[in-house]
Order: C-alpha cells, then structure tokens, then sequence
C-alpha cells in the first residue's frame, strides 16, 4: 500500500467521522443545533462525493455535490426565515 491509497482511506474515515458528529449536532435540542449540523452532513457528504468521482469513474458525482453545496445553504435560509415568522413577503 502506498501513501496515496493510505491517505485517501484517512480520508474517507474522516469524512464518516464528520457526517456521524454533524448528526450529532443535529439532534440536539434547538432550530439553530439542527440547521448547524444538517449544514455539516451536507459538506461532508459533498467532500466524499468529490473524493468517490476522483476515485471512481463516475461522471456526475462532482455535479450532484455542487447541486448540495448549492441548495444546503439555501434550504437553511428558507428554513431561517419560516421559524422566525417572517414567511415570504
């Protein structure tokens, strides 16, 4: 085994670490603990889809994990907006 396939298996195990504290975060109590760690899940699976089309020779992974990048932080501001009550005016 080499130092690529050594750092890329570090990788992956680090990514799964993340996605499972990032769940954590997200079942605490609180609005603002959920969006935080559903926030977290969403750039960590995206980095391990980036990483899996690298790795693998599938073509849209990279799309599917700009598409997360994209609407994560746009679900959160609509999500935002709904629990403080300001609707869409």
């Amino acid at each position: 085994m080499n130092f690529y396939d050594a750092s890329v298996y570090f990788l992956m195990i680090s990514l799964c670490i993340g996605i499972v504290a990032s769940l954590r975060v997200a079942s605490r109590r609180g609005a603002t603990s959920a969006l935080a760690g559903l926030s977290g899940v969403t750039i960590t699976a995206a980095t391990g889809l980036v990483v899996l089309g690298e790795l693998m020779p599938i073509d849209y992974t990279s799309d599917i994990a700009l598409y997360l990048l994209v609407l994560g932080p746009i679900g959160t501001i609509i999500v935002a907006k709904i629990l403080m009550g300001g609707g869409f005016k």
